[in-house]
């Protein structure tokens, strides 16, 4: 027996688990109340600031390397190939202050919003392509998996 998943259908299931990962946990995969936004919603400069360990990084290089994840995985979505993708840049962020934590949290969320965008805006066709469909759950892996990082980091630190 064939099933047809329609592209739409995709769509909506990785719309679903961006929800659950930064928006409102369902227990998906993620305890309820365990999603992003509310694990950042108290969190300080300060805090963010802390490395996990020695030379290690910290919360902020966590979203910082987020956006520069949704900026790079936009491009592909929107079919441009970056000039260079340079992932020790975003890493680069250790500590912030409480404007830059701001607009770290605040990209991110520009981010998250742009990358639904996308996913609600490209053509059906293009989710017959192994990249584009496995790139969208790409998105969805590698957003928990920072998420359970600023997670371990704030146990860490006994929050």
């Amino acid at each position: 027996m064939t099933t047809t998943i329609t592209a739409n259908k995709i769509k909506d299931a990785v719309k679903l688990l961006m929800t659950e990962t930064f928006d409102d946990a369902q227990g998906i995969y993620l305890d309820k109340g365990d999603q992003l936004w509310s694990t950042l919603e108290n969190v300080t400069a300060e805090q963010a600031s802390i490395p996990i360990a020695p030379g290690g990084n910290s919360i902020a290089g966590q979203v910082k390397h987020l956006n520069y994840y949704f900026e790079v995985s936009a491009m592909f979505m929107r079919g441009e190939e970056p000039d260079s993708v340079d992932w020790g840049v975003a890493w680069q962020t250790v500590a912030v202050n409480e404007e830059e934590w701001s607009n770290l949290r605040r990209e991110l969320g520009e981010w998250q919003a742009r990358i639904l965008e996308i996913i609600d805006t490209t053509p059906e066709e293009m989710f017959s392509d192994p990249s584009v469909l496995g790139g969208s759950y790409g998105i969805i892996a590698h957003s928990a998996f920072h998420l359970g990082q600023i997670k371990h980091a704030l146990a860490a630190q006994e929050l």
